[in-house]
């Protein structure tokens, strides 16, 4: 199971506009790792409307936030696919607008569980995972490091998810 971290969280202005005045518009802890104390804010600027996580951790802290036991897997793929299906089911809806299903990119697909439920559903799935230790459990096309690095063509995905992910960016 994952550890209970204590991270050390920064306040800072507004990545996009410099700004220090924001709101906050959410709060939550970590719904994947449940002794995680943290609360994550949601901010909105108040002078460019850009929303971003205030305070952070400090990037130094970033391996803190999911360790090794977290990556391994204590129950088999399909357990890990009927345990998510209902997470899985709700992120699915978000795309049911689209007049047809496409390729798929998922960035922070950790164990490959969403890909694994929408290439079921039809779609062509591609992940991108920034952590090498989370495991491929069910042989999808994942490329381990940074999305800049991946080398996908510009336009050639009809989706790009993110799930769980605002709390690792640092940079525009």
């Amino acid at each position: 199971m994952p550890k209970e971290t204590d991270l050390e969280l920064v306040t800072i202005p507004c990545p996009l506009c410099g700004s220090e005045r924001f709101e906050t518009i959410y709060s939550t802890r970590d719904r994947l790792i449940e002794k995680d104390p943290t609360v994550y804010r949601l901010v909105k600027c108040l002078d460019c409307s850009f929303r971003y996580l205030n305070p952070r951790p400090v990037i130094s802290e970033q391996s803190k936030t999911y360790d090794s036991d977290y990556f391994t897997p204590d129950i088999s793929p399909e357990q890990l696919l009927d345990s998510s299906a209902a997470v899985s089911i709700a992120k699915a809806e978000c795309f049911d607008g689209l007049k047809r299903k496409g390729r798929l990119l998922d960035v922070g697909c950790q164990k490959g569980e969403f890909l694994k439920f929408m290439g079921k559903a039809g779609w062509e799935v591609h992940g991108v995972e920034l952590d090498e230790r989370a495991p491929n459990l069910y042989g999808l096309p994942i490329f381990y490091g940074k999305l800049s690095q991946a080398g996908f063509p510009d336009g050639y995905f009809d989706v790009v998810t993110l799930w769980s992910v605002i709390e690792h960016i640092y940079e525009l």
